[in-house]
């Protein structure tokens, strides 16, 4: 992302739009060949040797005629020789983090293919395991009432879907839109390190301080105003506190117990 570059000695914005230029040199025949875009948090146009080849969401200067699109693309690559002049439109008001976050791979398009259902497959089956999990213990708790039961169960299933929001599964599901995803991203990003935490406090009430979980739900819950309620650019440049402080009740809690 243009967001992690330092041009003397400040850290350019999130917001904003620029133009990326590439020439490739091509292999002798390009039939059968892709280039595959992972996600961004931003809207884009490829160009390539001045055709349109690809738009994802909608190019803007502005947050009002910006539509951002962050799912992957695999663009064909056909009828091209010697070298391609790429150029990509990006614009980025929906992000704290501006630009691509992956790079661009060109490969055989069966491969690229290939390797995204792969990966969808393991995503797929992970998810499967923690629903499955989830729904157990979720049923379990309607005859055994019992806090820690009733934690886990709240663990798997928010970790399956966190698994799901992740890959940006839910918008072929529910019309939530690239915004409303990663709110709902943002949501259990928060709130499963808390309630890990929580569980391991219930599991081992004798160690873990009670002020542990109290805090966690506290913190959480003034958290969750983010994702809840502010803009997408506001709520994701917080990514980094909450990472700190999920992760610092996570192992207070496990700490107390070793």
């Amino acid at each position: 992302p243009w967001s992690d570059v330092v041009i003397r000695g400040q850290r350019l914005a999130g917001e904003g739009f620029a133009t990326q230029a590439l020439r490739l040199i091509l292999p002798p025949t390009t039939e059968g060949l892709g280039l595959a875009f992972g996600e961004a948090y931003s809207a884009e146009r490829l160009w390539v040797n001045g055709l349109l080849t690809m738009e994802r969401g909608r190019v803007g200067t502005s947050r009002s005629t910006e539509v951002a699109d962050v799912q992957g693309r695999i663009v064909p690559v056909n009828g091209l020789s010697g070298t391609a002049d790429l150029a990509i439109e990006i614009s980025n008001h929906f992000h704290s983090r501006g630009g691509p976050v992956h790079a661009i791979t060109l490969g055989p398009r069966d491969m690229l293919r290939r390797n995204a259902e792969m990966n969808a497959r393991l995503d797929f089956f992970l998810i499967g395991c923690l629903l499955v999990l989830g729904l157990f213990y979720a049923a379990l708790s309607l005859s055994r009432p019992d806090l820690e039961i009733i934690l886990f169960a709240l663990l798997t299933l928010l970790l399956a879907l966190r698994t799901a929001t992740l890959a940006w599964y839910i918008t072929a599901i529910l019309p939530l839109g690239s915004e409303g995803q990663l709110r709902l991203d943002y949501v259990t990003f928060i709130v499963l390190p808390l309630i890990f935490a929580a569980l391991i406090a219930e599991l081992f009430r004798a160690d873990v301080p009670r002020i542990v979980p109290r805090l966690a739900f506290w913190y959480g819950a003034l958290a969750l105003i983010g994702p809840l309620a502010l803009d997408t650019q506001t709520f994701t440049s917080l990514r980094n506190l909450n990472i700190a402080m999920g992760a610092a009740f996570a192992a207070v809690a496990v700490l107390s117990v070793a």
